[in-house]
């Protein structure tokens, strides 16, 4: 491999993880999780629990669909011990 290309390739690594600690604190600076409390049968909370986003109120739909890949991620892998049943 040539000195430009390691360059590049090193360019385009340092730069994916730059977009993705962006988008997880884009993700993270706007989201309030909220849990629906009722009588349906105890279940993990994953499916009950819904993020809200600090975003203006035309927004919230492109807010849920822009951060669905980060709230799975968060609910799965992150901070599952919130997300879990209380």
């Amino acid at each position: 491999m040539s000195a430009s290309r390691k360059k590049r390739l090193a360019i385009v690594a340092v730069g994916t993880v730059a977009a993705a600690a962006i988008y997880l604190g884009a993700y993270f600076a706007c989201v309030s999780v909220q849990f629906r409390f009722g009588m349906e049968a105890k279940v993990r909370s994953i499916g009950r629990a819904h993020a809200y986003y600090k975003v203006p109120p035309g927004l919230g739909d492109f807010a849920d669909s822009f951060f669905e890949p980060a709230r799975l991620f968060d609910a799965y892998y992150l901070r599952p011990k919130l997300w879990d049943d209380r």
